[in-house]
């Protein structure tokens, strides 16, 4: 290195000296906040889970994935909707699982069910993108039985599982088996007439206008014309086609294939209520769902924007 190289160096760290005491006292500052972060968003969960009718009821310890567990949701939205259904969480070994009707439930505990072409067999994934995290669906259930206590083991048992932990190629011209339960979701999983997952996403506007109209409890009117379905319920339009949703006069987005059903149901479904905020420079959807689960008031008044709330009666 010739002399000068040597010599700005040099300069380069002299200079820099004075700066390391506070580049440390940085990221120790960091280091302090971001554990300071963390110890709030637990302390915060620990207190919203001890309050959730699922501790209350089952005394299940916490732990940091209990609040994301199939098992608090699927408790949860079988006592909103008054299921009648024995939740059981064994004391012995806290396994946990659901009797309707005479038969027991299995709930998932993992991310993902798949269909192995090469062992064609199906499969359950507890690490998404790992292959060797994969077990057979049947030893998945042996080792489920293994944890029943004795009362328990001779009853008929299936799996259930909401139809996003599910791949559609995987549904498509497969044989589901039985003990393989795939619902919409927990909320309808019991119904008298529960929604059915869809084998196969929608790939163009006659095949979305053809599973409307199989679908119960939709208000309004729907209508293909061409490549769009135009659906009229009181004073709320929409403009469906299947790149995406456009509310009439308000606003509108682009749902993918596996959302625009569930978006266009969850619009126009008998008890269902939209919520749009519109405002000079943009406009966006607050809310589209259940009415009991809407946190927006019929009457509630926007800061320099208007609030627009549709109810399907």
């Amino acid at each position: 290195m010739k002399w000068y190289k040597k010599l700005l160096c040099i300069l380069g760290v002299i200079l820099l000296i004075p700066f390391v005491p506070l580049i440390v006292l940085f990221l120790i500052v960091l280091f302090l906040s971001l554990v300071f972060l963390n110890i709030v968003r637990d302390f915060k969960e620990r207190s919203t889970y001890k309050k959730s009718r699922y501790y209350q009821d089952l005394k299940v310890p916490y732990r940091k994935t209990t609040r994301r567990k199939a098992f608090l949701q699927a408790y949860t939205a079988f006592k909103e909707k008054s299921v009648d259904i024995q939740y059981i969480c064994q004391e012995s070994n806290h396994f946990e699982f659901c009797i309707h009707q005479g038969t027991l439930y299995f709930l998932p505990d993992f991310d993902e069910v798949r269909y192995s072409q090469e062992k064609e067999e199906w499969t359950v994934v507890y690490r998404k993108y790992s292959e060797e995290s994969c077990l057979s669906l049947q030893k998945y259930f042996d080792s489920c039985l293994d944890l029943l206590e004795k009362e328990y083991k001779d009853m008929p048992t299936r799996l259930i599982v909401e139809r996003s932990l599910v791949n559609e190629d995987d549904l498509t011209d497969k044989t589901i088996p039985h003990a393989l339960y795939i619902v919409h979701d927990f909320e309808t999983a019991f119904d008298e007439v529960p929604e059915s997952f869809l084998p196969k996403y929608p790939q163009n506007a006659k095949e979305l206008y053809e599973l409307l109209l199989n679908t119960p409890d939709l208000c309004g009117n729907f209508e293909l014309i061409g490549e769009e379905i135009h659906w009229e319920y009181k004073d709320l339009a929409l403009t469906i086609a299947r790149l995406y949703i456009d509310v009439v006069g308000l606003t509108h987005w682009h749902p993918s294939d596996s959302e625009i059903y569930d978006d266009v149901c969850a619009i126009t479904k008998s008890g269902s209520v939209l919520v749009i905020q519109k405002s000079p420079s943009a406009s966006c959807v607050l809310y589209k769902g259940k009415k009991e689960k809407c946190p927006y008031a019929p009457n509630k008044k926007g800061f320099f924007s208007k609030i627009y709330y549709f109810l399907m009666e």
